[in-house]
């Protein structure tokens, strides 16, 4: 990397972070891998950023890192291609429309969830609620939901993956 490139790395680690928080929080990863995934993408787009075709650095680096991201997931096998969808700038988790793929599979796995896990998932990738309307709902609290959350994709995860 030339001094240029080094720069342009040193004066955006801000936007990473900020993409990196904002990715953890709607996929109830592990922070620390999701920003190394965010770090990884802006020095990708400091190398191939072309200062003659546009001057817009920040907005070129959002993309590759965002990109970055979802290639992380994407090799956790939490998405796939097909299941990734952008939508209004902003990622959206189809991971239930493959029900209209493979019924049959896809509905054998989810009954395998208990209830409480199968209504969770229910509520927050299909009726699109947020973590706190779901906590209400339930009665919970929020870092209770996450944490169901994070269990029924943990299993669903070993299940699929038998």
């Amino acid at each position: 990397m030339n001094e240029l490139q080094n720069n342009l790395v040193l004066d955006h680690l801000y936007l990473a972070e900020i993409i990196a928080k904002n990715n953890n929080k709607k996929y109830n990863s592990s922070y620390d891998e999701v920003l190394s995934a965010a770090y990884f993408g802006l020095v990708s787009a400091a190398n191939k950023f072309n200062s003659s075709i546009s001057n817009n650095f920040k907005s070129y680096a959002s993309d590759k890192i965002n990109g970055a991201i979802l290639d992380f997931f994407r090799e956790q096998n939490w998405f796939s291609r097909c299941k990734i969808k952008k939508k209004r700038g902003e990622l959206q988790d189809c991971f239930f429309q493959e029900e209209k793929e493979d019924n049959s599979y896809i509905l054998e796995v989810l009954e395998k969830l208990p209830k409480r896990h199968k209504e969770v998932m229910n509520f927050y990738y299909i009726k699109n609620y947020k973590l706190d309307e779901i906590a209400e709902v339930f009665g919970l609290k929020k870092a209770r939901i996450s944490q169901i959350l994070s269990e029924a994709k943990e299993q669903l995860r070993s299940m699929v993956s038998l």
